[in-house]
């Protein structure tokens, strides 16, 4: 082999590694890129399905003692929504925990990062907002928005609050209309046996 030969193998070999060294890293930043991807997606279907877990299992109480303890809510803005749930699952023995809680979800901003915060009250009482935990609960999410539907008028709302004040008075209406139905229950002639 001459010098020449060598130099031309050497610069091939040369070309060679640095086409395949450069097709290597950019298969590695795609695949860096699409993970990060599917983490995001990972996460952001995870947080679609906990609200929709807790949203559906919403409600607002006419219960209440006489001192009104307790006040549930449902309170929905365009950003932000807080309510109150019976979704929790102690994960604690003798937590001292039901399955009714208060969570709130809003967007926030932490460290620069564009964030979902979920905050969350593990009891009901008279102060729902007060003294909630707080997590991250979605990272990299551009804007969240709440739309809720109105039956009544048959249209979307971008907000929608319900609170119980007058607990005692809906529940004076609540027994008139379980007495005005049961007097019709004994009223009604009994149907003939087939």
């Amino acid at each position: 082999m001459t010098l020449l030969e060598v130099l031309i193998a050497i610069g091939l070999l040369a070309t060679v590694g640095a086409l395949a060294y450069t097709s290597i890293n950019m298969t590695l930043k795609v695949q860096r890129r699409a993970a990060r991807l599917q983490e995001h997606f990972h996460s952001g279907r995870l947080f679609l399905e906990r609200i929709k877990r807790e949203l559906t299992m919403a409600f607002v109480s006419l219960h209440q003692s006489d001192d009104q303890r307790t006040k549930t809510l449902f309170d929905g803005e365009s950003d932000s929504l807080i309510f109150s749930t019976s979704a929790h699952n102690p994960v604690h023995r003798n937590a001292h925990q039901s399955d009714q809680m208060i969570v709130e979800y809003k967007l926030d901003s932490v460290d620069g990062r564009s964030v979902i915060i979920r905050r969350a009250k593990y009891h009901i009482d008279d102060a729902p907002t007060a003294d909630m935990s707080e997590e991250i609960a979605a990272v990299g999410v551009e804007r969240l928005e709440f739309d809720y539907y109105d039956e009544d008028r048959e249209d979307w709302s971008s907000d929608w609050q319900v609170e119980i004040d007058d607990a005692e008075e809906k529940r004076v209406q609540l027994k008139a209309v379980r007495a005005l139905t049961a007097s019709r229950a004994i009223l009604r002639p009994p149907r003939a046996a087939k």
